[in-house]
């Protein structure tokens, strides 16, 4: 007995002394990684990689400032961009499933004062960006209350509700409306509140005001202040969002992953029917990755995750090179499944 207690000490020792020098390779590799991205290709930005539910790098790069004096700090919140957009979903998919909505229902239910097109929006349609909305009219300040007139002042959509796919940040700002009216609270107060609360991300907040005097905010951003999509946030705060996501914390992993396979109207088979991104599925069709991307205006970011090798990786960046972004989350993917 005392034979097998002590070699089962000495397994669990080599195992751990192994763990720990396969974490310390990879750290190495990441960091030479970045930094050379740094020095070669002017990277500014935060880096969060885990493997097995464990951090194993987490590092800013650069400034926080178009000055170059404040050093940028992993506290420094960045704009996520298009994966913003999955906040306003998971909200909807959240009331859906508390009976307080259906995705059938159409939107002039909860926004009477739009023209009559919305009569024939549905919920559904807003999630999956087959409402025929318009592009954004962009410009600067501009605000929630000039995205409403935007909306009232639409007298034909692109296209009739559920007869083609235009991808626009107007369909975020009507969910973000919608829930106001169901919840009768702001949405910043409820997203901040409720949703961020519950996922665990103390830094995460959706700006109000044009001019944002908030001081761990990196530069780079577009002076705007819209419900839904004005979102600002840091890597270790995305990385407890996609773990809130996919811990049942927030939604029904179940009810998730369908809302991600099923096949929409965008004519890519791999992006989600919902705002989660893009996703790839084994010959069992079952989900093995996911990645979602956003941009606002140089501020970039990428979430990857890699269920099979359990493989989560965060990048922001504000130098408004996302390309180093794509190669960063490829390579760094290669370390870590020893693809190289």
């Amino acid at each position: 007995m005392q034979f097998l207690i002590q070699l089962f000490l000495l397994v669990l020792l080599l195992i751990t002394q192994f763990t720990y020098a396969e974490k310390t390779q990879y750290k190495s590799q990441i960091e030479q990684l970045i930094t050379t991205a740094h020095k070669e290709d002017n990277f500014n930005g935060t880096v969060l990689v885990a493997k097995h539910d464990e951090i194993i790098f987490h590092k800013s790069y650069g400034f926080a400032d178009q000055y170059k004096k404040v050093p940028l700090t992993i506290e420094h919140r960045l704009s996520p961009g298009s994966i913003a957009k999955e906040f306003t979903t998971t909200i909807m998919m959240q009331l859906k499933i508390k009976g307080k909505l259906k995705y059938e229902d159409k939107i002039s239910k909860y926004l009477p004062y739009l023209p009559a097109w919305a009569n024939n929006v549905s919920i559904e349609n807003i999630l999956t960006h087959t409402s025929g909305m318009p592009k954004v009219k962009w410009h600067s300040n501009i605000t929630t209350t000039d995205i409403q007139k935007q909306l009232t002042a639409i007298k034909t959509p692109e296209f009739k509700p559920d007869e083609g796919y235009l991808y626009t940040n107007l369909n975020v700002v009507l969910r973000a409306l919608i829930i106001e009216k169901i919840i009768n609270e702001p949405f910043h107060i409820y997203a901040k509140n409720v949703l961020f609360k519950h996922a665990e991300m103390t830094n995460t907040f959706n700006k109000t005001t044009v001019n944002s005097d908030t001081k761990l905010m990196a530069f780079g951003d577009y002076p705007t202040a819209i419900s839904g999509l004005t979102i600002y946030t840091t890597a270790f705060d995305l990385y407890e969002w996609e773990k809130a996501l996919w811990e049942n914390k927030l939604i029904d992993r179940e009810h998730l992953i369908r809302m991600i396979t099923k096949q929409g109207l965008s004519g890519n088979t791999h992006r989600a029917y919902f705002d989660f991104g893009t996703f790839i599925t084994d010959d069992k069709q079952r989900l093995i990755q996911l990645m979602h991307d956003g941009s606002h205006p140089s501020h970039h970011a990428i979430k990857y995750n890699n269920f099979d090798n359990e493989v989560i990786i965060i990048l922001m960046s504000s130098d408004g090179r996302k390309t180093t972004l794509y190669e960063l989350k490829t390579s760094i993917s290669n370390i870590l499944t020893e693809q190289i």
